[in-house]
């Protein structure tokens, strides 16, 4: 009778393994579409046999393991950081390139083009009042063609600000999130193994992974560790350590842990760290040589003007152009609001006759004829074809990037689900599995139950 009872309690207790594991395959049911979560498998221990008697084997519930492949979740956020990256560069230089249009008639180009052609109409005519006037106004179309230019180029840095500050708030909330999690692990042990907690964090390091680089260090206590760029913590267990933007002043932006260090440098990936590469270096290089271009242009045109002499005969008193260098030259270049069509010093000075227009002919065709020393020994319109094409190859660049990385966010993506995610098909193949085991377990425990009532009934 006590070989029944055991293999009546080894039956029961089958019935239970396979009732858990049954819950578990409806738990990835139920969460296929979830984000972030894994199959589960609940592990079944057989236990020993022995024909005496003393072990009646049956089955035990084990622990429940994890599909989650940690290599195939770095793969992923490996690949979602490059994206982050590349996506934000291909997203604000589109933003950027069409300030530098290389349209004829538009912007720096078109501008400069009408203000060269102006002296050779006014050579035509050197002492006719309306083309001079017409110098004039070109000259001053020229200046808010640079004033435009830089203005984008500001605006162009403060939006970069902005998001600095936008993903830094945005990184510091998913580090708050990692924090509670590791909280909930280290207070209740259990919780190491909720599958739901579980896809939480990985989805929450996901997302952090598009924003900036980082490295992780799992804890003994379950905790996970959260190093920005792989230096700087941003989570120790139960503790959060902000980041800070610090972008006041007009130096590099920068950002800061919570004692103040600057870790900019540490940053150098995901979307961060393509906005501060945006706002530290491709944005001021630009600035720079925007500026450079424009004092070129003012201080070329100035020097030949003061080399003439006006309808008078006398040098100008005047510049035709102004600016503060230190305030941004391409930002504050400006017509000089004195200066009139009188200045204007079309002859050269004597043997030269009087009235002629030799000095507007040296005008008209300084932009193609001599290359500037301070512009890199390009011309006015080589100058200003380099820079413009930087930044189209800069885009072009990022967007192939930005397109390749996406197909290898996808892949990663694919790998990933391949060998962890849920499928419908294996889970339906399980569940009947599952159950025709739940039926034999039973169908074991009537049969034992049958014989004990048939032996009890014959020892009556």
């Amino acid at each position: 009778m006590g070989n029944f009872f055991s293999s009546l309690s080894s039956a029961a207790a089958g019935m239970r393994v396979y009732e858990r594991a049954l819950n578990t395959i409806q738990n990835n049911v139920s969460n296929a579409s979830t984000p972030g979560y894994v199959r589960q498998r609940l592990t079944m221990i057989a236990l020993p046999f022995s024909q005496d008697g003393a072990q009646t084997g049956g089955l035990a519930a084990g622990p429940i393991l994890s599909a989650r492949n940690e290599y195939a979740e770095r793969s992923v956020r490996n690949q979602a950081e490059g994206y982050g990256y590349h996506s934000q560069l291909a997203t604000d230089l589109a933003r950027i390139e069409p300030v530098f249009t290389v349209a004829e008639n538009a912007g720096i180009p078109g501008a400069l083009s009408k203000f060269f052609q102006s002296f050779s109409v006014l050579s035509v005519s050197p002492n006719d009042p309306a083309n001079r006037q017409v110098v004039i106004d070109r000259a001053q179309d020229v200046a808010t063609a640079f004033n435009q230019t830089a203005i984008a180029l500001v605006n162009a840095g403060q939006n970069t600000n902005r998001q600095i500050g936008s993903v830094i708030d945005r990184i510091n909330s998913i580090a708050s999130t990692i924090r509670e999690i590791n909280l909930e692990r280290r207070q209740n042990f259990r919780e190491r193994g909720d599958a739901g907690l579980d896809a939480h964090l990985h989805v929450a390091l996901e997302e952090l992974s598009e924003l900036v680089n980082y490295s992780t260090l799992p804890q003994e206590d379950g905790s996970i560790t959260v190093l920005a760029g792989g230096q700087t913590p941003l989570v120790i267990g139960d503790r959060l350590y902000e980041l800070h933007a610090d972008v006041s002043g007009a130096s590099d932006a920068q950002v800061l842990n919570p004692d103040g260090k600057n870790i900019t440098g540490q940053l150098t990936g995901g979307r961060l760290g393509a906005l501060l590469e945006l706002r530290n270096t491709v944005i001021p290089s630009l600035v720079d040589d925007v500026d450079r271009f424009a004092a070129s242009v003012a201080g070329n045109v100035n020097t030949v003007l003061s080399q003439g002499v006006d309808a008078s005969g006398q040098p100008p008193a005047l510049d035709l152009f102004s600016l503060d260098a230190a305030a941004g030259a391409a930002l504050t270049l400006h017509v000089d609001p004195a200066y009139s069509g009188d200045d204007i010093a079309a002859s050269l000075p004597p043997p030269a006759p009087p009235g002629g227009n030799g000095n507007l002919l040296e005008l008209a065709a300084l932009p193609n004829s001599k290359q500037f020393a301070e512009l890199d020994n390009f011309t006015f319109a080589e100058f200003y074809g380099k820079l413009a094409g930087r930044v189209g190859r800069s885009l072009s660049n990022a967007r192939e990037n930005q397109n390749t990385q996406s197909l290898l966010l996808t892949q990663a993506r694919a790998l990933r689900s391949e060998v962890s995610s849920v499928s419908l098909d294996e889970e339906a193949v399980m569940l009947i599995q599952l159950q025709r085991g739940y039926q034999a377990s039973a169908q074991l425990g009537r049969t034992l139950d049958e014989l004990t009532e048939t032996v009890i009934g014959m020892m009556r």
